[in-house]
């Protein structure tokens, strides 16, 4: 059987995104959702997260997008954010050299929106990121070490498996899974992490042809609301279970 992860990105990005997050748990759709603290909608999405208590509420890191809740002077020196915290470039496809004060003031920034979920009262299951920048390697160590500190023990990790994917040619899958088996072994033996990860658009179609035996844990990724995505909520408010040759059981992050 596959025990299956559905979790929305982006909750408190804006009020949008949260209508159609919630109209999905409503729904019974997706079981889980990870929360962006420095975004538009974050307190309408604390206010409205408490009436799905069999959902899990994860942290969604930000370091791509929305103003920083921080000023590292070391972010600002290198041009990461400006002196009003706006972001202004992307992390993961801009070539920075790190030392050790950049590291550090990324890592107060991850725990400044921590501390924000804390102080509201959401119930942090796990933690991903936003354009997935906890991923970046050089980021690694302190990815680790944050979630520590807050007693987190699980984190997704983009162990995808060129095996369970119909998202483009095999040969690309491979190569996408090499690149990146060694970061999510680390996070693996770190964490409790997922056996698989996939995007719900690539995945939905391989479950739809293929009958998975093994007994596994996947997360599926989605981004309802969101204009870039915008097929997510017709897809998932749809009766895609019944399209599928493998059995599932749909759990949340806090049954893993």
């Amino acid at each position: 059987m596959v025990r299956l992860i559905i979790n929305a990105d982006d909750l408190g990005y804006a009020k949008v995104n949260n209508d159609a997050i919630f109209e999905l748990m409503d729904d019974g759709k997706i079981t889980s959702a990870t929360l962006m603290t420095n975004a538009d909608g974050f307190e309408d999405a604390v206010c409205r997260l408490k009436n799905y208590p069999s959902c899990s509420f994860g942290l969604h890191l930000d370091i791509v997008e929305f103003p920083f809740m921080t000023r590292g002077r070391e972010l600002i020196k290198k041009k990461l954010i400006d002196s009003e915290g706006r972001v202004l470039t992307n992390i993961r496809r801009r070539m920075i050299i790190p030392n050790g004060r950049f590291l550090e003031d990324i890592f107060n920034e991850w725990c400044a929106q921590m501390d924000k979920a804390l102080a509201a009262g959401v119930p942090v299951s796990h933690v991903d990121s936003h354009k997935h920048t906890h991923t970046v390697r050089y980021l690694k160590d302190i990815f680790i070490d944050f979630c520590k500190k807050y007693n987190i023990n699980k984190v997704r990790n983009k162990n995808q498996d060129y095996r369970y994917s119909d998202d483009r040619p095999l040969y690309r899958r491979y190569w996408r899974d090499i690149k990146r088996r060694a970061w999510c072994r680390d996070i693996a033996e770190e964490f409790t992490v997922p056996d698989h990860f996939e995007e719900g658009r690539s995945g939905l179609p391989y479950l739809q042809i293929h009958e998975i035996k093994e007994d596994m844990s996947i997360e599926w990724m989605c981004h309802p609301g969101a204009k870039k995505f915008a097929d997510d909520l017709p897809r998932f408010k749809s009766d895609w279970e019944s399209t599928l040759k493998t059995k599932i059981q749909k759990i949340s992050f806090n049954d893993l």
